[in-house]
């Protein structure tokens, strides 16, 4: 998986890279169970976390998952 899809402020399914190709799978509902290092690559590769690492980290749309 390379990244999740997000609209708004909803997962609408996935992308990934099948025998070379990148493919959107979408999804009503996605659960990601990458693991304890992986869950949180996904997610800042999708736009989601601390917006300031995600600001540093590369271009793209920041939705910031931490409040406060």
């Amino acid at each position: 998986m390379l990244r999740l899809e997000v609209e708004s402020t909803r997962v609408t399914g996935c992308l990934l890279r099948l025998g070379g190709e990148e493919v959107t799978v979408r999804a009503r509902e996605t659960i990601l169970a990458a693991g304890a290092i992986w869950s949180p690559v996904l997610l800042m590769r999708s736009g989601i976390g601390p917006a300031a690492a995600l600001r540093a980290g590369a271009g793209g749309a920041c939705r910031s998952a931490w409040r406060g």
